[in-house]
């Protein structure tokens, strides 16, 4: 328990000093957020794959970001799932597999991730990786329409459509 305690203050504190560190120096500040990736912070290891996948201080490298993705989404993060789906979706730095991509895309959704509710009713209508499901797309989509205008968009589109 101690080992544990004393790891989630050192993450917490290399969290910290990754964003604060990012104001003067993008390197300094990578070590941080690589550290506290390192010791198990899913908020960091989302991040991490965040720049990998942008390239932002570090080389693009769309198969390290799938690998801190997952290690975020297996520690529970809605975050770092969603984004796992979204690689699967897309492809970048994993084979496209769409109906894995459902699956990050369900976790996250369970867990109130609007984008990855709006990204998998769009699988939902179109048949992608999942059976075609009008009424669960959307069940999805006013859910995600609270916080995303384009998913309000859609929903009034589909709903018109009946």
């Amino acid at each position: 328990m101690y080992r544990a305690i004393v790891n989630w203050v050192l993450a917490t504190y290399h969290r910290f000093m990754s964003v604060r560190r990012k104001r003067t120096s993008d390197e300094e500040s990578l070590l941080h957020l690589r550290r506290a990736a390192e010791l198990g912070d899913w908020w960091a290891q989302n991040n991490l794959g965040v720049r990998f996948a942008s390239g932002d201080g570090v080389g693009q490298d769309h198969v390290e970001a799938v690998r801190w993705y997952r290690e975020s989404a297996k520690a529970g993060n809605p975050l770092g799932a969603g984004n796992l789906g979204w690689a699967y979706q897309s492809g970048h730095g994993v084979a496209q597999d769409l109906e894995a991509a459902a699956e990050w895309y369900t976790r996250a959704s369970r867990a109130g991730h609007a984008e990855s509710q709006f990204n998998l009713a769009l699988l939902y209508v179109e048949g992608n990786g999942v059976p075609r499901d009008r009424e669960k797309a959307i069940s999805l989509l006013k859910s995600a329409s609270r916080r995303l205008t384009r998913a309000a968009e859609l929903l009034s589109q589909l709903q018109s459509e009946t």
